[in-house]
């Protein structure tokens, strides 16, 4: 565990759209919702599929914009077919959640920092902890 975070202030939670871990639709058990190229800066973003190893489901988005209005980010669930995430666990009475495996090591390298240097950044961390103001 690291004393000190120096760039969790600059990270946001499009930083980690990217092979997120969710709650087969099917089945119930771990799904992959593969994202393709979301993180570029293009308009169109295709090949977007999630995808179960225990039952097989598998739906893939052909073409959705970066601006559609069903793209929901910033909760529990992927932006995308709006499924749970995998990873989520109460929390003092809060839902604690990520994204994926590098979310979850993002969250606790900053909880577990003893010191959260912001470099001159404002105060809010759209990417660390649910307590935080959205980004």
């Amino acid at each position: 565990m690291t004393t000190r975070t120096k760039h969790t202030y600059q990270t946001y939670l499009y930083d980690f759209i990217k092979d997120i871990l969710v709650v087969c639709p099917q089945c119930e058990a771990k799904a992959l919702v593969k994202t393709g190229d979301f993180t570029s800066m293009k308009f169109n973003i295709q090949g977007v599929r999630v995808v179960c190893g225990q039952c097989g489901y598998n739906k893939e988005l052909k073409s959705i914009s970066r601006k559609h209005p069903s793209i929901i980010i910033g909760g529990p669930i992927d932006p995308f077919f709006c499924l749970p995430v995998w990873l989520q666990a109460d929390f003092s009475g809060d839902l604690l959640w990520a994204y994926n495996l590098e979310h979850l090591d993002f969250l606790e390298q900053h909880v577990g920092a003893k010191l959260r240097e912001r470099n001159g950044q404002p105060t809010k961390c759209a990417a660390s902890a649910p307590a935080c103001p959205a980004g």
